[in-house]
């Protein structure tokens, strides 16, 4: 099977939270000698409109479109025939059936969550049309880590990635209280901004672009990272509970940040060897004393950059064309 493009809606949602897919998009066109596509609004809308009906392939091919979220109803960005890559699944075990018949004109599905992927095929999805492909770090992190401040000259302490947690942020008012010379940044998002403030309320600074987020990481020792599922708000009722590994993760390893986990033991963490970090935090005891040691011990270029090779946005590219291959 060979794809014909990769569909991007880059100058339709310039979202800060898309820019990592838009730079997936771009490495994946590259490894497969494919273009990448991006619709106007106007032409966008006419097409997800327009789509249902048409029944076959011709209008739109065989073209790989990266989902940031499952979806179970709504007008579709895809075609007949396409290659989805869902990045994050969440929804509850009573609407599988529906997001199967949502994802029905697929011809493959990739999904970027290891427990997912079990998930799905354990409820009957098949094995040859769903496939596991996980998030990935873009190669030009690695090859550019040279543009990181050295450890001991960054500015800021600590800084939490991934999802927001009270219990974080608790445990984070308690570690400025013990530890008053500590620099640490709370985030918290205003009018499409993401602001990072000091523990005292100031301002440290803003992140609007992708760029200036990469940089404030650059500048800052340790990273809080809390994965889905790990706060007592993530579970609904009806909700199968999953926590998958999070590009923010990654990012900051890719860019010298010693890394304090929160995580639950599942098929993700596993295959992200999330254990090579320390153990998931238990309670503020464990909080205190893994940033204290992160401090202490520093960033371990060699095990980051090994690390960071298996997880390569190039590396996931080669598995998707193996897949593609075997079509």
């Amino acid at each position: 099977m060979r794809i014909d493009k990769v569909c991007s809606l880059r100058r339709i949602n310039d979202s800060s939270r898309m820019q990592i897919i838009y730079e997936w998009e771009d490495a994946f066109a590259e490894a497969l000698g494919v273009r990448v596509v991006c619709d106007s609004k106007l032409k966008h809308a006419l097409r997800r409109l327009f789509r249902p009906f048409f029944k076959g392939e011709s209008d739109f091919g065989r073209n790989l479109y990266i989902e940031p979220q499952a979806k179970t109803h709504g007008l579709k960005d895809y075609g007949r025939g396409a290659i989805l890559y869902i990045i994050r699944y969440n929804l509850p075990d009573s609407e599988f059936d529906a997001f199967m018949r949502y994802v029905d004109d697929a011809s493959l599905v990739f999904v970027a969550s290891k427990q997912v992927h079990d998930y799905l095929i354990d409820k009957g999805a098949s094995p040859q049309r769903f496939h596991h492909l996980a998030i990935s770090i873009p190669d030009k992190y690695i090859e550019n880590n040279a543009e990181c401040t050295p450890f001991e000259d960054r500015e800021y302490d600590v800084i939490l990635v991934g999802r927001s947690s009270q219990l974080y942020d608790d445990y984070i008012s308690c570690y400025s209280q013990r530890h008053p010379e500590s620099k640490l940044l709370r985030r918290r998002k205003r009018h499409g901004k993401m602001l990072f403030y000091n523990t005292d309320g100031s301002l440290a600074g803003k992140t609007q672009s992708r760029k200036e987020y990469i940089d404030m990481l650059r500048n800052t020792r340790v990273a809080l990272y809390c994965g889905p599922g790990t706060a007592e708000n993530d579970r609904p009722d009806d909700a199968v509970t999953f926590s998958e590994v999070v590009p923010k993760l990654l990012e900051a390893i890719a860019c010298g940040c010693a890394v304090v986990p929160r995580y639950l033991d599942n098929s993700d963490s596993r295959y992200f060897e999330l254990h090579r970090f320390g153990s998931s935090v238990s309670g503020f005891s464990s909080f205190e004393s893994a940033i204290d040691s992160a401090l202490e011990k520093g960033d371990d270029p060699d095990l980051r950059r090994q690390y960071l090779r298996k997880h390569t946005t190039s590396s996931r590219a080669s598995r998707l064309k193996e897949v593609l291959s075997k079509r």
